[in-house]
């Protein structure tokens, strides 16, 4: 009982967000309040819709490259269909109202004691921070060079230069 208590403490308490399917289809998921909080929804248990269905009305959307993930093709159910771990599965869920979430996704299979596939747990990574911060660095580089640039033409149309002087070798460099 004390290491279901620590579990229950650690999936309920854990920033990171956890899912673990309930069912062989994993169609039933268990998802602490970190997941839920990516999603928008409540934790607990969640019925995903069927295959080739869509999300319910209200629901986040889930979209890998642009294009969006069928709930088949989730990490989680895509491990419990196939068997396979998955790993840095980059994810946007798009809420209703048009909020990202960017996650980094993670999922292995479940097996039940004859080694017979059960079902997959999942852990989910908030990186909407790291993925803002990349496009503020590639932003500032843009800038960088376009302004790197227009010095270059400046010197070009201006004949003139700029130089370094390395005091200890007492040497000049034009550059």
């Amino acid at each position: 009982q004390a290491k279901a208590d620590e579990f229950e403490a650690l999936f309920n308490g854990s920033p990171i967000g956890l899912a673990i399917t309930q069912d062989a289809h994993c169609r039933a998921v268990l998802m602490n309040p970190a997941l839920a909080k990516m999603f928008n929804t409540r934790a607990g248990r969640t019925e995903l819709p069927p295959p080739g269905q869509p999300p319910a009305a209200g629901a986040a959307h889930v979209f890998r490259h642009g294009r969006e993930v069928p709930v088949d093709e989730l990490p989680i159910q895509r491990t419990c269909a196939q068997g396979v771990e998955l790993s840095d599965v980059e994810l946007d869920v798009v809420h209703p109202d048009g909020h990202t979430v960017n996650v980094l996704g993670y999922a292995v299979p479940l097996h039940d004691p004859k080694g017979a596939l059960r079902g997959a747990i999942g852990a989910f990574v908030d990186i909407t921070e790291r993925k803002h911060a990349e496009e503020r660095l590639i932003a500032a580089e843009r800038k960088l060079r376009e302004s790197q640039h227009l010095v270059e033409l400046a010197q070009e149309a201006g004949h003139v230069g700029f130089f370094d002087y390395h005091f200890a070798e007492d040497k000049l460099v034009r550059t």
